[in-house]
């Protein structure tokens, strides 16, 4: 999925489905809470169970098992986790899914089982991935912590990027530690507002029919017009700017 497609709003011909980019008035209408959980749900990654739950466990077992394996264990052992897994995958499809399993694997399907339209350990991945781009969450986990790196071993990869995952999350956690004693309390609500407030042609009536990634994209906009004009004044008025950067460049 490239940026012109982010951008367009539209919804993305997975093949199996067509994925919808959520909108801000979609959002508003489920509810912000519920919007999170639905995104943590889909984004869910095996890296993000604890090594004390997982120790026990030898390296190369651990390797082998996929991400949609535990989802369909989830699902297996929590008609809880299931509902909610369904309902996840309905709000970016908006199709009726559901979970079929023989008690130890799984799959979903998209509306009637008769159609074949199958959600599996093949092709969920790929589904992730877009659905993340579509939500701002631009690279995923994988992309971002090993892109510096050329490894073909398949075993040597999946250790390699087991111990970068830990290592970033430890980081992750330090660092909203210490966002939170600086009481930094900045909503997505208040996101909606500023940018209706600086922008000059978006109000706070229909900027509600922007998707997600369209509401982050003009946000980061519209800051870096902001940002550029107050370094050209400042440079005008005499004050040292190092480096003026331009607000047409890639965000």
């Amino acid at each position: 999925m490239d940026d012109i497609q982010l951008l367009s709003g539209l919804p993305y011909n997975f093949g199996l489905c067509y994925l919808y980019p959520p909108k801000l008035k979609d959002l508003a209408t489920l509810g912000e809470l519920q919007y999170k959980t639905y995104l943590s749900v889909i984004t869910f990654d095996k890296s993000d169970i604890p090594t004390s739950r997982t120790s026990a466990i030898p390296q190369e077992e651990l390797d082998a098992i996929d991400t949609f394996d535990i989802i369909c264990v989830n699902c297996n052992s929590s008609e809880e986790y299931k509902t909610k897994f369904e309902e996840a995958l309905q709000y970016f499809i908006k199709e009726e899914v559901h979970f079929i399993s023989d008690g130890i694997s799984g799959l979903f399907y998209i509306g009637e089982k008769i159609e074949e339209r199958f959600i599996t350990r093949n092709n969920f991945s790929e589904m992730k991935a877009i659905i993340s781009k579509m939500c701002c969450l631009e690279k995923t986990e994988e992309e971002d912590i090993m892109a510096d790196l050329n490894i073909e071993d398949p075993i040597e990869y999946e250790r390699i990027k087991q111990i970068r995952l830990r290592l970033k999350k430890a980081k992750a956690r330090q660092s909203a530690e210490e966002k939170s004693n600086v009481g930094s309390d900045i909503t997505l609500s208040d996101l909606i507002s500023a940018l209706c407030g600086i922008s000059p042609n978006l109000n706070i009536l229909h900027v509600w029919d922007l998707s997600i990634y369209q509401f982050y994209n003009q946000f980061q906009r519209v800051k870096l017009v902001d940002d550029y004009r107050i370094q050209v004044q400042s440079a005008m008025a005499g004050a040292s700017v190092d480096d003026i950067t331009h607000w047409l460049t890639k965000l």
